[in-house]
């Protein structure tokens, strides 16, 4: 089978109605963040060593500044010209584009900045590299980096290791395979005893990743500062809290660089110091925004913990009742009739869903529609209402707990203080369980997504229930982008097929009719620098004999060519097989993902280049993102299939199921979006620079020979085309138009909304 020639055709650039808009904007403050932006833009291009202007970038700045200059009061409502996406293709300079943007609409508006990214090891490289390269030429700017508390030691947990009596509300092990009280054991007493050396000897700073060495994550959670104990001010550590002293050190900095899951998490939080409505926000690798919003808004509990955990917390109030004011203790309920009532209900409740049927051994069990049956709703709502009364009454005890006092003698109010951090380390947990019950007893329009799984704890079952909504859409628009002064959204890859449609649905986007919305073409001449080859394949992956002809073919793909290679593979045991059967001779060039660190890895790949010789990664998602490799470190990257991925986690099921309901494609909508912006992240490891060559191998003939596979083709950067034959052609006309349809309608308001 030959597939015709694959049409080529210009990517199209979608025009929302916002876009070049200056409607509302003080004139004259413009012009003078105008001024400001390209002198500096000036600045930058003389005193930047190999710095080239490009034209896509002060494209890039304008929106940016037009973005940022459109900045709204909190209690103003928009339509989206404070809203931008602005596509950057990679080359374009999008770091500097944004920060002088950001820099120069600061200036003159007076709000400061907030960069956030998709991972802190991203966050670094702003810190690190990029940010201080643009110091040198700008001069001063007052950058500092933000991270969650996770991230910090807890001096306090760190004293309570050495304490005979440890604290059971920082160190129990609520969901190990016993659920006993945690006694620390002989590795967490050295590694606290080193940090602690450290720290007294300022050699670390508490942040875990300045440490220079891996630590288990499992003894780490025990030493991390996090929210539910911490005790603030109150805390007699507080002066010495390396989480405090970095906030404290950021709060007053012009330039905050964060990741997406903190500025997430923050947002209903008392925190105001990543307060979007506060501070001009740029969210780079934006693309990965929905994702990480879906994580953050999905609520779970864990049965068999929360079981344990109601008794453990009853002992800590009868224990805290004795400090409590002689009016709270008058007050306070009954504590082991109300504890008892909770637990009760939560083993009724762990026993009906074992004696259901619904749950398997291995596989979540998804609620249909979201409809909970009505005698599991009842048994949810009525556990909801168990937890809320103990959480009511662990609030007053900490409210009592932490009154002013100042006849208390120093044990006293250090006796307080602990209890307060030993009850909020469970009632964090206890909260979000409330939460999840609550969920999973809603019935709405939209439904909601719950699903339930059993989990093998040592001896015991226990259930995991976990609930969140259909799309992280809502959500996003009620806490973000309803209350932000002003927006930048970027990334290499937001548009998927052409358009930004799928980004627009997922993120909510799409509600913001004059929100503004650009491809920024990228410098690189992909006509020039490469071209995307489809395999001489006789069969595709929906066919029984893929595999086997992959691997027979992929030898020759990679002796035909010699430095760096790059093969991505969609599934772990496709990479296997296909290593396992290579010839000795190229087995010996090939490193696999998993076999080392990445880094290490990453490291080997350069050397042998650097030597002259032939590397060859075999790799997986996370190599076809995120990583650089120019020049020779790989000029041939081999995909191969499309990365669909079967709707198989419980989100995804439910809203495919959704769409066919309401008699739209889920495989048009969801899949077909979603391989486009994974490939073409894929594909962009191959031209890193204006001066590299590299060929773009994909192993799937559906590229070329289907609908999807044409539009799909639309996202990918323009290089020529060589289809199975050998043959150059052009991407097929209709699906070019077909994708400006799409493009332009991203502009308007969407009809419809996930």
């Amino acid at each position: 089978m030959r597939p015709q020639a694959v049409a080529r055709t210009a990517l199209p650039v979608p025009t929302p109605t916002g876009l070049h808009s200056t409607e509302g904007i003080d004139q004259k403050a413009l012009e003078r963040a105008r001024e400001k932006l390209w002198s500096m833009y000036d600045q930058v291009s003389q005193k930047w060593p190999g710095f080239i202007a490009r034209d896509g970038q002060r494209e890039m700045m304008e929106q940016a500044l037009l973005t940022f200059m459109s900045v709204k009061d909190p209690a103003e409502t928009t339509e989206g010209l404070n809203l931008a996406t602005l596509e950057a293709g990679t080359g374009t300079g999008k770091t500097v584009a944004y920060c002088l943007a950001a820099i120069a609409a600061s200036q003159v508006t007076g709000k400061k900045i907030l960069l956030s990214t998709a991972t802190v090891a991203l966050q670094e490289q702003l810190v690190e590299r990029d940010l201080p390269r643009l110091k040198e030429v700008l001069g001063e700017l007052d950058v500092q980096i933000v991270k969650g508390r996770g991230r910090y030691v807890c001096q306090s947990k760190l004293d309570g290791v050495f304490d005979e009596d440890p604290s059971g509300g920082w160190f129990d092990d609520i969901d190990g395979a016993e659920g006993q009280t945690f006694k620390p054991d002989q590795t967490l007493i050295n590694l606290a005893e080193d940090l602690s050396e450290r720290l007294q000897k300022e050699t670390w700073n508490g942040d875990i990743d300045s440490l220079g060495k891996p630590i288990d994550s499992s003894k780490w959670k025990k030493l991390a500062a996090d929210a539910g104990s911490c005790t603030a001010a109150k805390c007699p550590n507080y002066s010495k809290c390396s989480f405090y002293k970095a906030r404290n050190t950021a709060k007053d900095a012009t330039i905050l660089v964060a990741n997406h899951a903190l500025l997430l998490s923050s947002l209903e939080s008392e925190s105001k110091l990543l307060d979007p409505e506060e501070r001009l926000l740029v969210l780079d690798e934006a693309h990965h925004i929905p994702d990480i919003a879906a994580s953050q808004f999905t609520a779970e509990a864990r049965l068999l913990g929360l079981e344990r955990m109601i008794p453990k917390l009853r002992n800590l109030l009868q224990k805290a009742r004795k400090e409590l004011s002689l009016e709270s203790k008058q007050m306070a309920p009954d504590l082991a009739a109300e504890f008892t009532a909770c637990g009760d209900r939560i083993r009724e409740l762990s026993m009906m869903l074992q004696s259901s049927g619904l749950l398997g051994t291995t596989e979540p069990y998804r609620f249909k529609h979201g409809v909970v049956p009505e005698e599991l709703t009842g048994i949810f709502q009525a556990s909801y209402q168990e937890l809320r009364s103990v959480l009511s009454t662990c609030d007053a005890f900490v409210s009592d707990l932490n009154r002013k006092d100042p006849d208390a003698a120093p044990s006293e109010r250090e006796m307080r203080r602990r209890l307060t951090g030993e009850i909020g380390a469970y009632t964090n947990r206890v909260r979000e369980a409330a939460q999840t019950f609550r969920m999973m007893a809603r019935h709405e329009r939209v439904p909601l997504v719950k699903w339930m799984q059993a989990v093998q704890v040592g001896n015991s079952v226990d259930v995991r229930i976990q609930a969140c909504p259909l799309t992280p859409a809502g959500g996003l628009v009620l806490n973000l982008w309803s209350k932000v002064g002003a927006a930048v959204c970027t990334s290499a890859t937001i548009t998927a097929c052409g358009s930004f449609t799928y980004f627009d649905r997922l993120s909510g986007l799409n509600r913001y009719p004059k929100r503004r919305a650009m491809v920024v073409k990228s410098p690189f001449d992909y006509q020039a620098q490469g071209e995307l080859r489809i395999a001489p394949m006789e069969t595709n992956p929906k066919m029984p004999g893929f595999s086997d002809e992959l691997i027979n073919v992929l030898p020759d793909l990679l002796g035909g060519h010699d430095g760096g290679q790059l093969v991505l593979f969609t599934s772990k045991r496709q990479m296997s097989s296909c290593f396992e059967r290579l010839p000795a001779k190229l087995k010996n060039d090939v490193q696999v993902q998993g076999d080392s660190g990445r880094s290490e890895m990453l490291r080997e790949h350069a050397k042998r280049v650097d030597l002259g010789k032939r590397s060859i990664l075999f790799g997986l998602q996370s190599l076809g993102e995120g990583i650089d490799l120019p020049g020779h470190l790989c000029n041939h990257v081999i995909i191969d299939k499309l990365p669909f991925t079967p709707p198989t986690s419980p989100v995804e099921a439910a809203l495919a199921e959704w769409l066919e309901e309401q008699g739209r494609d889920p495989f048009t909508e969801i899949s077909v979006p979603k391989v486009s912006m994974t490939l073409a992240q894929w594909v962009g490891r191959g031209i890193r620079t204006v001066t590299d060559r590299a060929v773009i191998t994909i192993c799937d003939t559906r590229l070329a020979t289907t609908r999807y596979g044409s539009l799909i083709l639309q996202g990918l950067p323009p290089f020529p085309v060589v289809n199975q034959a050998g043959e150059m052609g052009e991407r097929r006309p209709q699906a070019a138009r077909q994708d400006s349809a799409q493009g332009r309608s991203s502009a308007r308001p969407a009809r419809r909304n996930y």
